[in-house]
């Protein structure tokens, strides 16, 4: 959506099993939502931190919306 201090990031489980990754920013978010890949229907699911983990069933995308401002 082009709105300022907002990154979106999309990660893709390419194997047949679920996966769990550990993401570390160099400044803590404000917010961070999972959304559908395309960017609506945000969940929240982390808030004013610098790291998340985030489980990816087999095969699936999965969009990260962070809002650092």
């Amino acid at each position: 959506d082009g709105k300022a201090g907002r990154v979106v990031i999309r990660l893709m489980n390419l194997s047949g099993e679920p996966q769990n990754e550990s993401l570390h920013f160099f400044a803590n978010f404000r917010r961070a939502a999972l959304c559908r890949l395309d960017e609506t229907e945000p969940k929240e699911c982390a808030t004013n931190t610098n790291h998340l983990t985030v489980t990816a069933k087999p095969w699936e995308w999965v969009t990260l919306r962070l809002d650092f401002r």
